[in-house]
């Protein structure tokens, strides 16, 4: 992981930062983790972890593309070795930082399940999937993944069969 200030965990690319990021006014400042929950989805696991690692009398901020801004009461190497396993992104170069998926099932539009097959495509280092070919909640930098059938997606005017998705490139 790479020291950042906290308010680079809006970056698509930033899973999690380790951070002496001071708090205003002070030229040094408790250290600060920002970790990803994929697809911007935390399960109850999860949120305990999260919230064990807060620093009393903080917040937990929350940023674009589920990410959570930690104060943490722990060292950073602490926090990463409790966090290991938990599911949630902890490396900034975690392939599946990079992807995202529209509501998938709770659009009545969804002609598949997204957000289950949701996952990093080879070739492909942003993917966007969504359950119907509107397209909603798109990155603008991200190659989007159109379900046409439970097993049929279009990505990039390529026809693929899931399973076999996985080898797309």
């Amino acid at each position: 992981s790479s020291a950042a200030h906290p308010s680079s965990a809006a970056h698509p690319s930033s899973a999690a930062h380790p951070s002496s990021a001071a708090h205003p006014g002070s030229a040094v400042g408790p250290a600060v983790l920002v970790t990803a929950a994929p697809l911007s989805r935390l399960d109850g696991a999860q949120a305990a972890l999260i919230g064990g690692l807060l620093r009393p009398g903080e917040v937990l901020r929350l940023a674009a593309a589920g990410r959570v801004v930690i104060p943490l009461a722990v060292t950073p190497a602490a926090a990463l070795t409790r966090l290991a396993g938990s599911g949630l992104l902890t490396r900034d170069d975690d392939p599946r930082a990079g992807v995202t998926a529209c509501s998938g099932l709770a659009c009545e539009r969804a002609v598949a399940d997204v957000r289950a097959l949701a996952r990093p495509l080879p070739g492909h280092p942003r993917a966007h999937w969504v359950g119907c070919p509107r397209g909603c909640g798109r990155p603008p930098d991200a190659e989007l993944v159109v379900a046409e059938e439970p097993d049929r997606f279009l990505i990039g005017g390529q026809e693929v069969r899931w399973p076999v998705l996985a080898g797309v490139s």
